[in-house]
């Protein structure tokens, strides 16, 4: 594993998500919400929009994460490794992901499979 991902990966569960600084994440659940709504309710067929959403949702955080490491990489190569180790380190969620699929399963577990379609907090 290179150095950085490793660092980022390894500091990961022991920080957790920094509140204060966006996440990529989030970005890109927002990008699927509005897709979903826009693609399932104009097309027919829901394969064609479930590949669309995929295709789409996957250009965009690839060319997003390309352009900031690019602009990053513009300034100086010190500041592109720092903003690759903030992608991986927001992008490898591993203890919010824990936290989250906690929640659904105790909800699951209640049989309240609508609270854990809900978002959480």
């Amino acid at each position: 594993m290179p150095p950085l991902a490793g660092g980022s990966f390894r500091r990961r569960p022991a920080a957790g998500r920094p509140r204060r600084l966006p996440h990529p994440v989030v970005g890109i659940g927002r990008l699927i919400a509005g897709l979903e709504r826009l693609l399932y309710d104009r097309l027919r067929s829901r394969r064609l929009g479930g590949l669309l959403l995929v295709v789409v949702t996957l250009s965009v955080a690839g060319a997003a994460a390309w352009g900031m490491l690019a602009l990053a990489a513009c300034w100086h190569p010190v500041v592109a490794a720092l903003v690759a180790v903030w992608l991986a380190w927001t992008c490898l969620a591993v203890r919010e992901l824990h936290r989250q699929s906690a929640i659904v399963v105790v909800h699951l577990a209640a049989g309240d499979l609508a609270g854990a379609r809900r978002p959480s907090p």
